[in-house]
């Protein structure tokens, strides 16, 4: 029986399917090896490897199989250097050596590109209406260096928040513009606006009457309703009144919407 460390000879060396990817078949197995490990020395039938070499090609075969699933991850969208070590380390399984030295190889090769990953999440951040604090956040998870990301400027902050306020406002018609903007402000701090481009933004809100008063009447009904089972008619006034005022509804709209009431059951 053959040592382990014995040499093995080569019975077969051809091009594989894919453009520059080559099958080595020796006496006790075979391996795909890429045009770097090829070229790495002489390979041809009959050729015996040593032990070392063997391991060798093992090693950048090893290397060729990660920069495949490397450049998979990138088909689907550009990655950071750090974030595309951590996924060939977490989902295929390399090891942080193996893994650093293709990432390494891939941006020598100008397929991996941390200033090119920048400008595109710049892109992506803003066409998915986030703000620059949201741009920063993912910037930072994806452990791009401090210049890089220092340097990242988001275009047009109000222009966009005001996009992202067009989407909030088809939900929030029915609110009062008291509460449209409260709400409006918290919906954009939580996208990553700043200060100034929300008030910007904000400023430009208006209130849709027609769906607040109708909203005012049947939260009214409701409430009444409700509040019926617990109060008589003086505290129930009071008490609807002053929840409806919490709910921003203004002063004078509750007084029209409570008089009309009276008026509608008084004709009944």
């Amino acid at each position: 029986m053959p040592s382990r460390r014995a040499g093995r000879k080569i019975v077969s060396f051809l091009p594989g399917k894919k453009k520059d990817i080559f099958i080595l078949v020796y006496d006790g197995g075979s391996l795909l090896l890429g045009p770097d490990a090829a070229s790495e020395m002489p390979l041809y039938p009959g050729r015996v490897l040593s032990y070392m070499e063997l391991e060798r090609l093992k090693e950048l075969a090893k290397e060729e199989s990660i920069r495949e699933k490397a450049l998979v991850h990138l088909k689907k969208k550009n990655r950071s250097r750090h974030e595309l070590v951590r996924l060939l380390i977490e989902r295929n399984g390399a090891d942080f050596k193996t893994a650093s030295k293709v990432v390494e190889r891939l941006e020598k090769d100008g397929l991996v590109d941390d200033r090119a990953f920048v400008s595109e999440k710049i892109e992506e951040v803003s066409f998915r209406l986030y703000g620059p604090w949201k741009l920063q956040e993912e910037i930072k998870e994806a452990r791009i260096e401090p210049l890089l990301y220092e340097k990242a400027v988001y275009q047009d902050e109000e222009g966009v928040a005001c996009k992202a306020l067009a989407a909030f406002q088809r939900t929030s018609r029915h609110l009062p513009l008291l509460k449209k903007k409260e709400k409006a402000r918290t919906f954009l701090m939580r996208r990553g606006f700043s200060s100034l481009a929300i008030e910007k933004a904000v400023a430009s809100l208006e209130e849709d009457r027609e769906a607040v008063l109708l909203a005012l009447h049947r939260e009214a009904l409701l409430l009444r309703e409700t509040l019926a089972r617990k109060y008589n008619v003086p505290e129930l006034e009071r008490h609807l009144s002053s929840t409806l005022l919490r709910h921003g509804y203004s002063r004078d709209d509750i007084r029209r919407e409570l008089e009309e009431n009276d008026a509608t059951h008084q004709r009944h």
